[in-house]
């Protein structure tokens, strides 16, 4: 299967997840192939993360233009934190798979993680775009994303659960250790 194809299977499965139709796995490719693939649908979400590094640095630097941030540092910064969180992530959850008893479901949970996470940064964008268009104001676009991530929770919830087959309190934890991960790799880096 080409990768442009699998791709849009995979999309397609993370829209059908989306709307807690888990026939979506079915579209996922969960072979060893399909897994390291995943991992290139950073690339769809690079273009979409730019904005979110343009619209943080916007809100971090002083209105009056005095004390600019040093752009190409904070994109360095962002996209580094982007890319390690992106393989850290999978990594410590591969290493707490067989403890916690879903390592025969760790790739299909990887695999639609990854796909996944293009329709939540996406989802997340619209405030984002809306802002740097000048729809809304740093503050509306900051509230409206802030109303996004718990959708977007739930979301990793359903998949966490649904994909490795585990209980509600247990996926609960899978997408905290993930969040809390990100903000670990985020401060590591900015």
């Amino acid at each position: 299967m080409a990768f442009v194809d699998e791709a849009s299977e995979a999309l397609a499965g993370s829209w059908l997840l989306a709307k807690r139709d888990t026939s979506g796995y079915a579209l996922f490719n969960d072979t060893a192939a399909g897994f390291w693939r995943s991992f290139a649908a950073i690339l769809l979400i690079a273009p979409f993360y730019f904005m979110f590094i343009e619209m943080e640095a916007g809100l971090i630097s002083p209105p009056d233009g005095g004390g600019e941030v040093d752009m190409t540092r904070f994109h360095v910064a962002g996209y580094t934190a982007l890319v390690v969180h992106w393989f850290a992530y999978p990594f410590v959850l591969f290493m707490l798979a067989r403890p916690l008893g879903f390592a025969s479901r760790y790739i299909l949970y990887v695999v639609a993680y990854n796909w996944s996470a293009v329709l939540v940064v996406i989802v997340m964008s619209v405030p984002v775009y809306c802002y740097r268009i000048g729809i809304l104001d740093a503050a509306t676009a900051g509230f409206a994303n802030v109303l996004l991530v718990l959708p977007a929770l739930y979301y990793r919830w359903f998949i966490a659960r649904t994909a490795l087959a585990i209980n509600g309190a247990l996926a609960s934890s899978v997408v905290a250790l993930d969040v809390t991960l990100s903000f670990v790799v985020n401060a590591m880096f900015r």
